[in-house]
């Protein structure tokens, strides 16, 4: 067994780095177990710092977002002062250019045409307008992730590369030690940062969503070594400049679990949307194409704070805005580790998605407290559940005991919305209605993800008891 540190720290993106670089620097001892540091979201990121492009509805998670670009100056310059590397902090602004005129009004300043033109260059004829973040910018999410592994082994941060964590041992409130290919760790805390892997070790809802990127180079010659000077964040794409002369264009959205790979139809939609939006770059030549997978969540904010131990914290979930979401995290966790809890982790609990076990469970925030080395340990691995116990029908488990309709929404986006903001993993479908393409049902077979759902077949729209005798055979072979 290793040895005992005060913090034990699985998984090693930005965000567990982030956390254990702040906790080493208050006199923490760390142990941070990274499976893969190339397998991280953070790779995959174009390292965008924009929460009003990205429209993100007042709230607390807006007010996180806020918070976090707030910081990253300070951050970049600490960072960059602890290691002499740059992580590529740009404040640029961000363009978010609009093929039409604005629908809503947002916290960005609109610009017509012909301004958005003269502020950059080489944009399609197409563009009607763009709001304008002069606030948000970027930085570089590779160079970001080196430079807080450098900061963190320097700060003393024992990182252990290549462990797999397999489960936890949990005894009581406590959790006991974690199992894993390296053997067993033992700390005073744990952290869960394991972006879309937490769900191997807890049954919270976090998902992979795969992304595929690519990026071009600007070729020797041109007019000017980097002719794009802000981030483009146009519909359904981004573009981000580099420095050097790299662009990097993104990202697809896939819910295809851990499949891996560029593939040509994301490849052809990237290259399609951002050709576009800005012309210019469909001659430069292609330096690199990558994939990776974000964490999601049901309702795409992520999961922070107490978990379901009390020497347990949650950090991961955070979906496309990881690299975003990097300096309040790494502070909120790490002082509430210390006994100093942010009220707005409370809206980011894991127990948002189990309100019923969460009342009469309830988990408060506690101090971080050294291993009582004293505790008996028993051989085996226990992977830890959560209080409550799963639902299990027909030899198939649910975590969510919720069951949502798919029919009288105002439209599919809109049902598409509500089913993931309710965390339910069951939805109840007419198929009589679907496949008679009934008023409202049209192409609703098609806009669920059922690999992630689970459809439970109802005998609405059936006209005689056969078809309703069907219908519900049908049920009871669904799998």
């Amino acid at each position: 067994m290793a040895d005992t540190p005060d913090a034990l720290i699985v998984g090693g993106g930005v965000i567990g780095l982030g956390i254990a670089l702040r906790l080493q620097q208050q006199g923490v001892a760390v142990t941070l177990l990274s499976r893969d540091f190339a397998e991280a979201a953070s790779h995959m990121a174009a390292g965008m710092l924009a929460p009003g492009a990205e429209a993100i509805p007042p709230g607390p998670y807006a007010t996180l977002c806020r918070r976090s670009l707030a910081r990253y100056g300070d951050w970049a310059e600490k960072l960059e002062t602890l290691t002499g590397q740059s992580i590529g902090y740009w404040p640029s602004g961000i363009l978010a250019p609009q093929y039409g005129p604005p629908a809503d009004a947002t916290a960005g300043t609109w610009l017509d045409a012909a301004t958005v033109h003269h502020c950059q260059a080489g944009l399609s004829d197409q563009i009607a307008g763009a709001w304008w973040y002069a606030d948000e910018g970027q930085v570089d999410n590779r160079a970001l992730a080196q430079t807080l592994r450098l900061a963190a082994q320097e700060a003393g941060v024992n990182i252990q590369e290549g462990v797999t964590v397999q489960g936890f041992q949990r005894q009581g409130n406590q959790i006991q030690q974690v199992y894993s290919t390296a053997g067993a760790f033992r700390a005073g805390h744990y952290v869960l940062a394991t972006g879309a892997w937490a769900n191997d070790l807890l049954p919270i809802p976090v998902s992979p969503v795969k992304g595929q990127m690519v990026a071009v180079q600007v070729p020797p010659g041109h007019d000017h070594p980097q002719p794009l000077q802000r981030v483009l964040y146009g519909p359904g794409i981004y573009i981000v400049p580099r420095r050097q002369g790299r662009i990097v264009i993104g990202a697809t959205v896939e819910r295809v679990g851990f499949t891996p790979g560029n593939t040509p139809v994301g490849l052809t939609h990237l290259f399609a949307e951002a050709s576009r939006l800005y012309p210019v770059l469909q001659n430069f030549p292609v330096q690199d194409c990558w994939w990776g997978f974000r964490p999601g969540t049901p309702d795409e904010a992520p999961i922070l704070g107490p978990g379901p131990a009390d020497n347990l914290t949650l950090a991961t979930g955070h979906y496309r805005n990881g690299i975003l979401l990097m300096p309040i995290t790494a502070d909120l966790i790490a002082d509430q580790i210390l006994g100093r809890s942010d009220p707005l982790l409370d809206a980011f609990s894991w127990q948002r998605f189990h309100p019923a076990p969460a009342a009469a469970h309830s988990i408060s925030p506690q101090p971080m407290q050294l291993l009582d080395r004293s505790t008996p340990a028993t051989d085996q691995p226990v992977a830890m559940m959560a209080d409550s116990a799963p639902l299990t029908i027909a030899g198939r488990t649910f975590q969510s005991r919720l069951m949502t309709g798919s029919g009288k929404y105002q439209d599919l986006t809109v049902m598409n919305r509500a089913i993931a903001a309710s965390g339910c993993e069951i939805v109840t479908v007419a198929v009589r209605r679907v496949q008679t393409h009934a008023p409202g049902h049209e192409g609703l077979a098609e806009a669920l993800d059922w690999q992630k759902l689970w459809m439970l077949p109802n005998t609405a729209g059936c006209k005689t008891a056969e078809e309703a005798v069907r219908v519900a055979r049908l049920g009871a072979g669904n799998g």
